[in-house]
């Protein structure tokens, strides 16, 4: 399309130049007059005269090559700019790029929690072991056996007391403890019990820091077993 111009303004010129040409030749020459020979002597042109129109056609002929090389040249580098971005259309965009490697970072770390998840459930297995494998069989004894003391069933749960140290958890309270009543440690069993009243610890809880992981069960009285 940009060669068709070019073409074109170049024809557009010639013409130009041809009529102008044409019209002076007309001027200094009009039709129906007679010419004598003076002066059609006087009309021959003078050498140093063509040589002066021979150098402004070459001015004019320079000037259009160069116009004509000017877009030639814009011509290629417009052309050197579509093979660009053709090219860069066939490569993955940057987006594209950045969310395959968020996907791929989304993956690692989900096979990281899983992995980290399946090692806390192992260690967790490891300190309760003891307490897992034998509480069935102490199940059973004691259905067999109702009159069994309880006192032999304890050594079973010194895993847990072992697990909550590891894990930071602290005791609220200790069983049949007197203590002032807190209600953000304490769970009251009856809804009258005031602040700071003294109640007895039925049920430990646990906290982690500041955090209350459950709170301690109380009362205001000990259970009838012990009074007894």
């Amino acid at each position: 399309m940009l060669f068709g111009f070019v073409l074109f303004v170049l024809i557009s010129l010639a013409l130009l130049h041809i009529a102008a040409v044409a019209d002076k030749e007309q001027r200094s020459h009009p039709s129906g007059t007679q010419r004598s020979p003076h002066s059609a002597r006087s009309a021959v042109v003078k050498p140093a005269e063509r040589v002066d129109d021979l150098q402004t056609e070459r001015r004019r002929y320079e000037a259009l090559q160069h116009a004509y090389e000017q877009l030639q040249q814009e011509l290629a580098e417009q052309k050197a700019l579509v093979e660009q971005l053709q090219n860069a259309s066939l490569q993955p965009p940057v987006n594209e790029s950045l969310r395959q490697e968020c996907l791929r970072l989304r993956r690692d770390l989900d096979q990281q929690q899983a992995h980290l998840h399946a090692e806390w459930q192992y260690n967790t297995f490891s300190k309760l072991q003891t307490l897992l494998t034998n509480y069935p069989s102490a199940q059973k004894i004691a259905q067999l056996k109702p009159d069994l003391p309880a006192q032999n069933l304890t050594a079973l749960f010194t895993p847990l007391e072992h697990l909550a140290d590891d894990w930071g958890w602290q005791a609220i309270g200790s069983v049949w403890e007197q203590v002032p009543y807190n209600p953000q440690w304490h769970q009251a069993d009856s809804e009258d019990i005031h602040p700071e009243e003294p109640v007895y610890v039925r049920f430990i809880g646990y906290r982690s820091g500041d955090r209350i992981l459950c709170p301690a069960k109380v009362s205001r009285s000990l259970p009838t077993l012990v009074n007894d």
